[in-house]
């Protein structure tokens, strides 16, 4: 028994320290953003000529997350919506209007990316860009700065969960 504990006790905190690790610095194994990654990334996109697609975002901030489903149609956003994360639930999908489901489309994620690199308020900005067909599948945007410094509950996460082209309608 007295051998097991100190091995128990290392395990531990081995682990616990390794959960901190990955945790804490979860967005540092990605890239950070830049205007040459994301023009190359967008020219592949409008390059590969995909015109119909379903995406899935989800969106995290410090006290709320939400998921986008949004179906593209000829380049058009022909469907939305919109479920937030309660508790370990998402809440029933609520449709949304175009507009605002614009911005969860791949060419949305490229502009939301390009407005954050261009307002210089954050000092980490991350992606990481999908391959084939080329669009941001992650991005992390640090917390905003103020006066030196960060604002509190500033920092935002999308993730694309999933991404499926579709047959012209």
């Amino acid at each position: 028994m007295r051998k097991i504990i100190p091995i128990l006790l290392f395990v531990l905190g081995f682990s616990a320290f390794l959960i901190y690790v990955l945790y804490a610095n979860r967005e540092r194994r990605f890239p950070e953003a830049n205007m040459t990654r994301l023009n190359d990334a967008e020219t592949q996109w409008y390059a590969a000529g995909i015109q119909h697609y379903q995406i899935t975002v989800e969106v995290e901030f410090a006290a709320e997350r939400r998921r986008h489903i949004v179906t593209v149609q000829n380049g058009q956003v022909t469907e939305a919506t919109l479920s937030y994360l309660v508790g370990e639930t998402w809440t029933p999908p609520e449709p949304v209007g175009a507009e605002f489901a614009g911005e969860f489309t791949v060419p949305g994620l490229f502009n939301a990316l390009r407005f954050e690199l261009n307002q210089r308020q954050r000092e980490d900005v991350r992606v990481d860009m999908n391959v084939s067909p080329a669009y941001p599948r992650y991005m992390y945007f640090g917390p905003v700065w103020l006066e030196g410094e960060p604002m509190a509950s500033s920092e935002a996460r999308f993730t694309v969960v999933a991404f499926v082209p579709l047959s012209a309608p």
